[in-house]
């Protein structure tokens, strides 16, 4: 589409026009609907994820992969009857408690069969959208081969980032510790 046809929408637009927006996928109308919503969507999973001890997969990363999701499938047309806020804010709180449900779910699982957060492999698009982690992940042992490896691997990356406190936030993040979490250890 050219600049001409580009539908323009500023904050103060109606949440139904940036809705016809997504579905044309206008960008800008994503970014203005991922403002007004991100927050209080990560505030949901972070609540539904509350019981969950250490979990592997936080309020932020679930609300990541719902609007991701959404934006998707709104311009895949499969929202054919969303046409307003209400409409719009219920598809996306379902979606956050299913993907946070989902996660938990998954957690009991990976918990039944004896891993642990490191043999999970979690995955995520190009764009860092949360993806699926790996089904049927083999509980067993590193091999020593794989250890070495990964060791040398995560090394190489770490310095690479030429800042002690990236790396420093970077090491929690692989531990599995919340961005909240990360925040308070380094500001201690």
């Amino acid at each position: 589409m050219t600049d001409s046809t580009l539908i323009t929408s500023s904050p103060n637009d109606s949440v139904a026009l940036l809705i016809e927006e997504i579905k044309a996928g206008y960008d800008r109308a994503a970014e203005q609907l991922w403002k007004r919503y991100f927050p209080r969507l990560v505030d949901i999973a972070r609540r539904k994820l509350a019981t969950e001890r250490d979990p592997m997969i936080d309020g932020e990363d679930v609300a990541l992969s719902v609007l991701e999701s959404f934006f998707e499938a709104a311009r895949d047309e499969r929202f054919p009857d969303l046409h307003d806020r209400n409409g719009l804010w219920s598809l996306l709180s379902a979606m956050t408690f299913r993907k946070a449900y989902d996660v938990i779910r998954y957690n009991k699982a990976a918990k039944r069969k004896g891993l642990h957060e490191s043999d999970i492999g979690i995955t995520r698009t190009d764009s860092g959208a949360l993806q699926r982690p790996m089904e049927g992940v083999d509980g067993g042992e590193p091999t020593p081969d794989w250890t070495l490896i990964m060791k040398e691997t995560v090394e190489e990356m770490l310095a690479q980032l030429n800042d002690p406190q990236r790396e420093k936030i970077a090491l929690l993040r692989l531990e599995g510790y919340s961005n909240r979490e990360i925040g308070e250890r380094i500001h201690r």
